[in-house]
């Protein structure tokens, strides 16, 4: 095999990213964040669909809040955190110091409005996907393959067109 025909062939296997987010300026981010975790949340902004694998102590909680803030802010819909129960009222407090509202959930409500809202894995059987535009999975050491639930938690497409403001106009 001939060095062009090898680089065509390379070229087969490439894979790309389809980003589903949007870009935000570091002037449009909570100016509490450090700059190591604007860039995550921005890269995580534009990608739409990410995660954030980090040390503990390095903030994900806040740059989990921050961006659920800006997806609430771009689509005008509401966006769920779901969390162990252990640390949702950290979550809420930690959201107070911030400057975020973060309100806990049993169920979802049909007239429920753009905010962030957070719910315990347990609770999932009483949460309606479609109305939320966004979802944040603080897993904080929970097996996921635990779980007995009746929709899949990482199907993105559940989430009413994820991240599509013109789903939510």
């Amino acid at each position: 095999m001939d060095y062009e025909k090898y680089l065509e062939f390379l070229e087969t296997k490439k894979q790309s990213i389809e980003t589903s987010g949007f870009d935000v300026g570091d002037d449009q981010l909570n100016q509490q964040l450090f700059p190591f975790q604007k860039y995550c949340v921005k890269r995580a902004l534009k990608a739409g669909r990410f995660a954030l694998f980090e040390d503990c102590g390095l903030g994900k909680t806040f740059q989990q809040l921050e961006w659920a803030q800006k997806v609430v802010e771009h689509i005008n819909a509401p966006v769920l955190i779901l969390a162990p129960l252990g640390v949702i009222g950290q979550t809420v407090k930690e959201g107070e110091r911030f400057g975020y509202v973060v309100t806990e959930i049993r169920a979802t409500e049909s007239d429920m409005t753009a905010g962030i809202y957070i719910t315990n894995y347990d609770n999932i059987d009483n949460i309606d996907p479609s109305i939320f535009g966004g979802i944040v999975l603080d897993d904080t050491g929970i097996n996921l393959s635990d779980l007995n639930c009746s929709w899949s938690l990482l199907t993105v497409s559940d989430f009413n067109a994820f991240l599509d403001p013109s789903n939510f106009t």
